[in-house]
């Protein structure tokens, strides 16, 4: 079984997109697709301004024939609750999953519904067809504190700084950046890599200020500057969160 429509689940910055471009190209090499292009769009982008406008809804399927098409923030779909999905999203739903089952488009694309858990639950209650049309899931799970830094480590490689790994460095160290973290993945705008990617280039930053002058190739950062951007980005989150 060969599955062309998935529900991916998960928080922001968990590759999903990224899966989805991957998908694209083994499905092209099985020769399954005519492409290995990935048409992104939004929830959105499929619901209409008035009721019966579904024109661009079927011009997002054309485009994606053959490729692969990727919702994102799928829940919009969904309204503010299963009880209150409001008629445009309810209608671009229903024309969705009209549209799957219909010749022209029925495993001539993979069509990719992806978001938040609950969110891509709730979702799928909102239409007894669309859990039927969608029944292959893939769970993408928040990265650990521990994976986040080690992402973050070759992250600052690609960047050509090189993390201080001494022996003079203690376990209490690691264990606070691990600490911090876990704090940031508490925030509602956490976005795992990309934040992880976003705290690489603020490290840099401070990197090549603090560095002036040092030959690119001895460029290093301690725990201890890490340690500084992590409690800088969560002391913003605080602030955004007032």
């Amino acid at each position: 079984y060969i599955p062309f429509a998935l529900v991916f689940k998960g928080p922001p910055g968990t590759v999903k997109t990224t899966t989805a471009r991957i998908l694209g190209d083994i499905f092209y090499e099985m020769g399954f697709l005519s492409a290995s292009e990935v048409i992104d769009c939004s929830a959105t982008d499929l619901i209409g301004e008035y009721v019966g406008q579904t024109g661009h809804e079927i011009n997002l399927l054309e485009r994606a024939l053959g490729k692969v098409l990727f919702i994102d923030e799928a829940y919009r779909l969904a309204g503010k609750s299963i009880g209150n999905c409001s008629s445009f999203a309810n209608e671009a739903v229903g024309e969705l999953v009209d549209c799957m089952t219909k010749p022209r488009y029925s495993r001539k694309l993979v069509i990719v519904l992806a978001g938040y858990s609950d969110d891509m639950d709730r979702i799928l209650h909102i239409n007894t067809g669309l859990r039927s049309r969608l029944p292959t899931d893939i769970v993408f799970p928040s990265m650990s504190p521990a994976h986040c830094l080690e992402y973050l480590e070759v992250q600052l490689g690609k960047l050509q700084i090189r993390v201080d790994r001494s022996p003079t460095i203690s376990e209490w160290e690691y264990s606070t950046v691990r600490d911090l973290f876990a704090q940031l993945q508490k925030t509602r705008s956490w976005a795992n890599a990309r934040d992880v990617e976003t705290l690489a280039r603020n490290i840099v930053f401070e990197v090549y200020k603090s560095q002036r002058g040092t030959s690119d190739s001895d460029l290093s950062v301690s725990m201890d500057d890490i340690m500084n951007c992590l409690d800088d980005m969560l002391g913003q989150r605080d602030q955004s969160s007032e």
